[in-house]
C-alpha cells in the first residue's frame, strides 16, 4: 500500500500514547506521512498549520473531548473539508449517529484492527485526493467558461459591431445599387452580383424631369446648380419610395425609377411629386433672386417589357434596364412640354390601370416615336391638376375625345368647333386651345403634305 498512499498525510488525536505508536507504526509502514496530537487544541492547531489528508480522532480525551473538537474542525473555513475517522470504544448508536451529525465520515472501534485502520484511512485518503482533483477540475473549468465568456462577450462585440459596420456598408451601397434592384436579379448583397446578371419582367418605367432646366440654371455656378438638383431631387424620390417603386438612376435634372408591382403605385407617386413640388419655390434659398416662381415637372409613364441586368466589364459595371420602353418613357417625358401637360400615359399604361384611374386621364394625341413603329395613343393624366380642372376635364372628356378624332381624320371644321364649344366651358385648357389653333391653321392654309394626324415624335 505505500505507493498507493505516497504523500497522503494522517493526524492521530488520541491521549493515550499506547494507542497513538501502534497507529504510527501501523500507518508509517503503509506508506503515510504520519503527524500526532494528545488532545484537541494541539489537533486544532495542526490541522490548521497541517491540512492533512484525514483526521483520526479519539472521542473521549480530557479538556474538549472529540465531538467537541470535531465541531470546531467544521466551524473553521480552513478545516471544514478535511475527513474526520473517530476512534472510539463507545458501541452506542447515538454516539455514532452524533459524530456523523457533526461532519464526521467514518468510525473506527478500538481495540483497532490494524489493516481496518490502514484501509479505511487508505479509503478516505484515496476519496479526498478525488474530491481535490474534482475541486481542482472545477476551478479550471469555472476559469475557462469564464474565459469562454468574456471571449463570447468580446466576440458578440466584434460582430455586433462587424453587423453594424456590414448595414451601414449596405446602406451606402444601397445608395448606388438599389436594394429593390438586388432582390429582382435574386441577389442578397451586392458583393453577389455578377456580370451578365438578368432577368425579364414586365414593369412600369417614369421618367421626371424640370421643365427649362437649362434655362432656369444657366447663370449659377456650378455648386449652386448642384445644390439646386439636389433639393429637387430630395422632394421627387421620398414619392417614388413611398408607393413601392425605386429611382434607377439620375441623369442631369432627369429621374428615371422602376416600379415593378401594381401600374397605378407610379401614377400615385406622380401625383405626390407634383404636389410635394407645390411648395418648391425657385427663390427659396437665394438661388434664383429676381426670377420667382414655381418649379414645373414633366412626367412620362410606360409599361412594358424589359430586361434588367448587369453590364460592363470586370472592373468597372452597373445595374441597368435594357428595352425600348426606356425611350419611349423618356420621349414621353420630354412630350409633356409639348403639350403642356403634367403628366403623360403611353397606351399600354393606360390599359394596365382600371375605371377609377383612367376617369382622370383623356386621350390627347396618336403619336409614333419611331418611323418603323406603329403608332400610339398617348394620354393626359389630370389627377394632378386643381380641383376645377379636374372637375372641367372630366365634364368635356368625351367633347374633347370628339374633336380629337375628327382632328386625325383631317376633318379641321369639327375639330374646331368642338374645341371652341370646350374652351368656353374651361379656357384655361390648355391642350384644347393649342389643339384648337392648329386645327384653325389647318383649316387655312391646309394640311402639311404627307398629314396623318399622327405626331412623329424626333428620336433621342
Amino acid at each position: 500500500m505505500t505507493d498507493d498512499n505516497s504523500g497522503g498525510v494522517v493526524l492521530i488525536v488520541d491521549d493515550t500514547p499506547t494507542n497513538l505508536e501502534v497507529l504510527f507504526e501501523t500507518l508509517s509502514s503503509d506508506g503515510f506521512k504520519v503527524l500526532v496530537a494528545v488532545d484537541g487544541e494541539s489537533a486544532l492547531d495542526q490541522a490548521a498549520l497541517a491540512k492533512p489528508d484525514v483526521i483520526l480522532l479519539d472521542v473521549m480525551m480530557p479538556d474538549i473531548d472529540g465531538f467537541e473538537t470535531c465541531r470546531r474542525l467544521k466551524d473553521s473555513e480552513e478545516t471544514r473539508d478535511i475527513p474526520v475517522i473517530f476512534m472510539t470504544a463507545l458501541s452506542e448508536t447515538v454516539d455514532k449517529v452524533r459524530g456523523f451529525e457533526l461532519g464526521a465520515v467514518d468510525y473506527i472501534t478500538k481495540p483497532f484492527q490494524q489493516k481496518e485502520v490502514s484501509i479505511r484511512v487508505a479509503t478516505h485518503v484515496h476519496m479526498r485526493n478525488l474530491q481535490r482533483a474534482v475541486k481542482a477540475a472545477n476551478v479550471k473549468l469555472e476559469r475557462s467558461n469564464a474565459y469562454l465568456e468574456q471571449r463570447i462577450t468580446e466576440r458578440t462585440v466584434d460582430l455586433a459591431e462587424a453587423n453594424a459596420r456590414l448595414r451601414k456598408l449596405n446602406r451606402s451601397y444601397s445608395r448606388f445599387v438599389p436594394s429593390e434592384f438586388l432582390e429582382m436579379l435574386g441577389r442578397k448583397s451586392i458583393n453577389d452580383i455578377r456580370l451578365g446578371d438578368q432577368v425579364e419582367t414586365v414593369a412600369t418605367l417614369m421618367f421626371v424631369g424640370i421643365r427649362g432646366f437649362t434655362r432656369k440654371t444657366e447663370a449659377l455656378r456650378p455648386e449652386a446648380r448642384l445644390r439646386f438638383l439636389n433639393r429637387y431631387m430630395h422632394h421627387v424620390a421620398p414619392a417614388i419610395r413611398e408607393h413601392k417603386g425605386f429611382v434607377d438612376k439620375y441623369v442631369g435634372d432627369s429621374v428615371m425609377a422602376l416600379f415593378p408591382y401594381a401600374p397605378v403605385d407610379a401614377v400615385n407617386a406622380a401625383n405626390q411629386i407634383h404636389e410635394a413640388l407645390l411648395g418648391f419655390d425657385l427663390e427659396q434659398g437665394g438661388l434664383f433672386e429676381g426670377r420667382p416662381g414655381k418649379l414645373r415637372v414633366g412626367i412620362g409613364l410606360h409599361r412594358g417589357s424589359m430586361l434588367l441586368g448587369t453590364i460592363g466589364e470586370g472592373e468597372r459595371m452597373e445595374c441597368t434596364v435594357i428595352s425600348d420602353v426606356v425611350d419611349c418613357t423618356a420621349l414621353l417625358e420630354r412630350l409633356t412640354k409639348r403639350f403642356a401637360v403634367d403628366t403623360l400615359l403611353s397606351d399600354p399604361m393606360f390599359r394596365a390601370l382600371d375605371d377609377k384611374v383612367r376617369g382622370e386621364t383623356r386621350k390627347i394625341a396618336k403619336v409614333r416615336f419611331d418611323s418603323g413603329n406603329d403608332p400610339m395613343d398617348i394620354h393626359e393624366l389630370f389627377s394632378s391638376d386643381d380641383a376645377e380642372q379636374r372637375g372641367l376635364k372630366r365634364a368635356t372628356r368625351s367633347l374633347f375625345e370628339d374633336a380629337l378624332a375628327a382632328y386625325e381624320n383631317s376633318d379641321f371644321s369639327e375639330a374646331r368647333a368642338g374645341l371652341g364649344a370646350l374652351l368656353e366651358s374651361n379656357p384655361k385648357d390648355r391642350v384644347a386651345r393649342r389643339l384648337f389653333r392648329r386645327a384653325q391653321h389647318f383649316l387655312g392654309e391646309g394640311a402639311p403634305p404627307g398629314w396623318s394626324g399622327i405626331y412623329e415624335v424626333p428620336k433621342l
